[in-house]
């Protein structure tokens, strides 16, 4: 599914944007079972890029994307996992 999101200028640069994708990405793997997320981003797009890698996503691939006349410019696809599930503890010295 597509989906997009938009913080209001006001509310930028205050970790809305950032709370919102970890919500969003938490209840995809919970709720959802996805077993990965994948976005897009134009390469020049800093803000949003920065965002993502900040939440998880890490480089993919990358490609030059056109429609119709229109060069949209290079585009990565950015690939999220699920959460590693926590390490198992050490068992106490006897």
């Amino acid at each position: 599914a597509d989906n997009e999101v938009v913080v209001h200028e006001d509310r930028r640069g205050q970790g809305v944007g950032k709370a919102l994708m970890r919500a969003a990405m938490a209840r995809s793997f919970s709720a959802w079972q996805a077993d990965a997320l994948y976005t897009h981003v134009e390469a020049d797009n800093e803000v949003a890029y920065r965002l993502y890698k900040s939440c998880g996503f890490e480089d993919h691939s990358e490609e030059r994307k056109f429609s119709g006349a229109t060069d949209l410019g290079r585009l990565v696809l950015l690939k999220a996992l699920p959460p590693s599930a926590p390490a198992a503890a050490a068992p106490p010295p006897s």
